[in-house]
């Protein structure tokens, strides 16, 4: 009884290192988890902030491009005056 006993004894404390080692390995994944996720989120927000203003500074083009056309036409129109 008394083998019995030592043998479960040593398997017990053998499972509650594991069970030790295991919980330590779990809090560490999960902080490098958190760590992670955190730096994924700002890495999102600054994409998101860059797509915004690429969009903002397509729209400026946009807006200067309609503006260089709109001058083209001018000119066209001052210089057919011109010949006339």
């Amino acid at each position: 009884m008394e083998v019995n006993h030592g043998t479960l004894k040593i398997q017990f404390d053998k499972i509650k290192e594991q069970l030790d080692l295991n919980d330590k390995e779990l809090k560490d994944v999960v902080d490098k988890l958190h760590i992670t996720n955190k730096v994924r989120h700002e890495t999102e927000v600054k994409l998101g902030e860059f797509h915004q203003k690429l969009k903002d500074q397509d729209s400026i083009i946009k807006l200067k491009d309609d503006a260089i056309a709109k001058k083209g036409q001018e000119i066209e129109e001052v210089e057919k005056r011109l010949a006339d």
